[in-house]
């Protein structure tokens, strides 16, 4: 006789005999089919990223949430319980390497639930489900903000978070929040403080993250403690379609906290939206302009492999980098296209983005002719982008006589990891400013932005070479020495444990970096006199 095969197999395995009995009560609840077949999935990856003794530890919790969610004594164990695993399997489906934390560590000591490597980067994991009780009666969200911030602070473990995280301080420590929790324009004034209340949640899309100092101060994110957290994500996992539910979708936002000791990479956001269709919120200007060029460049190939469009030109502030600041978003005008075609090629295409950069499509025929003609060339007022540059080469001395000396005064950087790496992060912050001022640069002269593995080091070459309208920006001798910088931000960036990062590498660039600034203030300075060399 032909053996049964069971439709769940790995919740079966971690299950054993009492499968039977458990798989009876849990078709009893709403929507099993479709939370059984998610848990199934979820289960598997995790079995086979992680070691299998840790997974088998969710078998005793499986049956009590089971249990408990039957006779309608707790529906919370058991939402808690998928959320953490639906989002953990999620995550292992992307990530390097995965382990459980929780089985593993003495009792009464509180940690996250997972340890990942995502995108190379060392990520710690926590997540947050269904508030037990009241948050979620209609009373409860009638009353004052300061009682629903306390009930939600209370939910979220406000004071028991940061200690979770206290012995992961340089990684990437990120908090999963369930929408059965809280909606986001609730959640946006809890961490970013009580000014940033929004009306509606369609003005989410609007939001644009506070700077450290602009913070309100009961905000979470204005915590010291809380700089141990890199941002927080509001998840959401709605059956779908609601009538006749098939499938889950997933969508969601992640906040990032601008305090952050270490913030969230632009590799893990795209991770975090392949594996969940998160959108990651920019944390600055430049972090937004890194978002729209990672995203940018992506969309015209899409538009003319898709779409098949011929004609794509960017337009607005992110052609004349000069101009660009946080809500700037990307305009890209396209020739070929209907209005229809146009509003559903920018539903795809926002779709498709990591990033809350907004992404808008013009229609080349919609615009007067001066300035379709400007888009074929064009002209940035010369005092613009001389201004833009001075602002940033104030910033750079902000950097080197400001952060990097606070730094220099904590201590030895040579004994001391933590020190070295805040002062890596300087380094990796200084050569981050003048690639800015060299972006502006060829923005203001209409140079084509180089593309590729090697674009950064193409910038700094071409910032060194004379054009037909401008003379170099920089000396060769210059040049050599940024190099230096550009090649230990490439190592700060991709370092596995950024407190792994050796005292030897950086030692030179730390003696040589005031010197290095002022060479570069002078020479820039002159090239701001006299561009053409005239």
């Amino acid at each position: 006789m032909k053996a049964i095969v069971s439709p769940f197999p790995t919740i079966e395995s971690l299950l054993g005999e009492e499968f039977g009995s458990w798989l009876e009560k849990a078709t009893s609840l709403p929507n099993s089919s479709l939370w059984l077949s998610e848990l199934e999935s979820a289960l598997e990856v995790l079995m086979k990223k992680c070691d299998e003794s840790s997974v088998k530890t969710y078998s005793p919790r499986l049956k009590s949430a089971v249990e408990q969610a039957v006779s309608a004594k707790n529906q919370n164990e058991l939402e808690s319980l998928l959320f953490e695993v639906f989002c953990l399997g999620k995550l292992a489906s992307v990530a390097d390497e995965i382990h459980m934390l929780e089985p593993f560590t003495p009792k009464g000591q509180p940690v996250p639930e997972a340890r990942m490597r995502i995108a190379h980067r060392e990520c710690v994991i926590e997540c947050r489900a269904p508030f037990p009780g009241s948050s979620r009666d209609e009373w409860f969200w009638s009353a004052s903000w300061e009682t629903i911030s306390k009930r939600l602070r209370e939910a979220i473990g406000a004071d028991e978070l940061p200690r979770k995280f206290a012995a992961f301080k340089w990684r990437v420590n990120l908090v999963f929040i369930s929408h059965l929790a809280v909606q986001p324009h609730v959640l946006v004034p809890l961490l970013y403080g009580r000014e940033y209340a929004l009306k509606e949640p369609p003005e989410l899309f609007d939001f644009i993250v506070p700077s450290p100092e602009e913070l309100g101060e009961k905000g979470l994110f204005a915590l010291p403690d809380w700089q141990l957290i890199s941002g927080v994500a509001w998840v959401s996992y709605q059956p779908t379609p609601l009538d006749n539910p098939q499938t889950i979708r997933w969508s969601g936002f992640v906040f990032p906290n601008p305090k952050a000791f270490r913030c969230i990479p632009l590799e893990v956001a795209v991770k975090l939206h392949e594996a969940m269709r998160l959108k990651t919120f920019p944390c600055d200007a430049a972090e937004r302009w890194e978002m729209a060029e990672w995203l940018a460049f992506k969309l015209v190939r899409h538009l003319k492999e898709k779409w098949n469009v011929q004609t794509v030109r960017f337009w607005g502030s992110f052609r004349d980098a000069v101009f660009w600041h946080r809500r700037s978003d990307i305009d890209i005008v396209v020739d070929g296209l209907d209005w229809k075609q146009l509003v559903d090629a920018e539903e795809e295409i926002a779709a498709l983005s990591p990033f809350v950069v907004p992404v808008q499509l013009i229609d080349l025929s919609s615009l007067p002719e001066p300035v379709r003609e400007s888009l074929e060339g064009g002209d940035v007022s010369m005092e613009d982008w001389r201004e833009k540059i001075r602002a940033e080469l104030e910033q750079l001395k902000g950097i080197v006589e400001g952060k990097f000396e606070e730094w220099r005064s904590r201590g030895d950087p040579s004994q001391d990891s933590l020190v070295r790496v805040g002062i890596g992060a300087v380094l990796k912050d200084f050569y981050d400013g003048v690639e800015r001022i060299f972006k502006h640069i060829a923005a203001a002269f209409n140079e084509p932005t180089p593309s590729g593995e090697e674009w950064h080091k193409q910038l700094l070459e071409r910032m060194s070479q004379p054009t037909e309208n401008r003379k170099p920006v920089i000396s060769q001798a210059l040049r050599d020495a940024l190099d230096e910088f550009l090649r230990f931000r490439h190592l700060f960036r991709n370092i596995y444990v950024v407190t792994q990062l050796k005292w030897e590498p950086m030692a030179p660039l730390v003696a040589k970096l005031p010197q290095v600034y002022e060479q570069l203030r002078k020479e820039v300075e002159s090239f701001l006199l006299d561009p053409d060399g005239k």
